[in-house]
């Protein structure tokens, strides 16, 4: 009686897993695919169909179609539309304007310690330096920034049959049909 509920609940499972996607995805949306079969290659366009078997995108590069079985997707994003990096510029700009304020408004010098080993010391501005250049760094960041789209993906969470992972390990066996010479 429970091999009986075993097979029907891996049954049904299973042709829950091939329709999901087909449920996920509408006509229109626009896709990123990482495939198998495209040696892990992003694939970017906007989805034509989908199916319980395969999705059909129309390719951003050059507007051709291509079919996918679902089955060779290993990851499987949704485009959530364009952001502006405004605060991803402010924070790299205020990094590197503060490295270049106080290498330039410092004056360094090597002094070497009792033991003949290389000490370098910042002297006189470079907490200004530091503080001004943080400040200017971080404003053109922040132009610039703004200044660059972004798109944010979304990952769909991965229904398949089988079990795929990001690193893996193959085995091949093989030998010699043909007997070893006498040396």
């Amino acid at each position: 009686m429970t091999i009986r509920y075993l097979i029907l609940s891996a049954l049904l499972l299973t042709s829950l897993t091939s329709s999901a996607y087909a449920e996920v995805v509408a006509p229109g949306t626009r896709v990123r695919v990482t495939t198998y079969e495209r040696d892990l290659c992003e694939s970017v366009g906007t989805v034509i169909s989908s199916d319980e078997e395969d999705v059909v995108l129309e390719m951003d590069i050059d507007g051709s179609r291509l079919r996918i079985p679902w089955y060779d997707i290993q990851r499987f994003q949704i485009s959530e539309g364009s952001v502006r990096g405004t605060a991803y510029g402010a924070v790299a700009g205020l990094a590197l304007g503060s490295i270049v304020g106080l290498l330039a408004s410092s004056s360094s010098h090597v002094y070497y310690d009792e033991y003949g080993e290389p000490d370098l010391r910042f002297e006189d501005g470079s907490a200004s330096g530091l503080i001004g250049g943080a400040l200017v760094g971080a404003a053109l960041g922040a132009v610039i920034g703004s200044a660059v789209r972004v798109e944010t993906w979304k990952a769909v969470p991965w229904i398949s049959r089988l079990d795929r992972r990001e690193f893996g390990m193959g085995v091949r066996l093989s030998w010699d049909t043909e007997p070893e010479r006498a040396r």
